[in-house]
C-alpha cells in the first residue's frame, strides 16, 4: 500500500513537471519568435541613412574646421555649430547601440535555443527552469528597450540634422566658395 501511494504521488509529480516542462517551451518558443522580430526590426532601422549623415557632417566639419576661425563666427551661428555637433555625437553614438542589439540579439538567441534543448531533453536542474526562462525573458525585453531607445534617438537625431544642416551647409558655402 506504501509503494502504491509512493508510485502514485511520483506520477503526479512527474506529471506536473512535464505540464511545466511545456509552459516552458511554449514561453522559450515566443522568446524565440520575439528575437527574430528584434532583429528583422532592427535590420529595417539600420537601412536608414545614419551612416550617410554622418559622412556628410564630417565634410562639413572639415570645411568648417579649414575654413573658419573663432573671430569669424557670430553667437546665432556658433549655437547652430554647437546643436550640430551634439547631432553628430548623437549620430556617432549609434553604432554602440548597433552593436548591442546586433551582438545581444545574436546570444539571446542562442541562450533561448540552448535552453529549449535542456528543457526538452530534461537536462540540467529542473526545479530551476522557471528561473532561467524568466531570466531569458527579461534579456529580451532589456533588447527590446534598447531597440525601442535607438529607434527614438536615430529619429530625433535624423530630424534635427534635417533643420540644421542646411542652415550650416549654406553658412559654409559662403567661406569655401572664396
Amino acid at each position: 500500500m506504501k509503494y502504491a501511494f509512493f508510485i502514485l504521488g511520483l506520477l503526479a509529480f512527474t506529471s506536473c513537471l512535464d505540464m511545466s516542462k511545456q509552459e516552458h517551451l511554449d514561453q522559450l518558443t515566443s522568446l524565440d519568435q520575439r528575437i527574430d522580430s528584434i532583429q528583422v526590426e532592427f535590420e529595417q532601422l539600420k537601412k536608414d541613412t545614419v551612416e550617410e549623415i554622418i559622412y556628410a557632417m564630417k565634410e562639413t566639419n572639415i570645411k568648417i574646421q579649414d575654413n573658419i576661425g573663432d573671430d569669424t563666427i557670430d553667437l546665432e551661428t556658433a549655437k547652430k555649430l554647437e546643436e550640430y555637433g551634439k547631432i553628430f555625437r548623437h549620430l556617432s553614438a549609434i553604432e554602440g547601440y548597433n552593436n548591442k542589439i546586433l551582438f545581444g540579439s545574436q546570444d539571446v538567441k542562442n541562450s533561448v535555443e540552448s535552453l529549449y534543448r535542456d528543457i526538452e531533453s530534461g537536462n540540467g536542474e529542473r526545479v530551476n527552469y522557471e528561473k532561467f526562462v524568466k531570466f531569458e525573458t527579461k534579456k529580451v525585453n532589456d533588447l527590446h528597450a534598447l531597440l525601442v531607445d535607438l529607434e527614438r534617438v536615430q529619429r530625433e537625431n535624423i530630424q534635427e540634422f534635417h533643420k540644421v544642416h542646411p542652415e550650416i551647409e549654406k553658412f559654409v558655402s559662403t567661406f569655401t566658395d572664396k
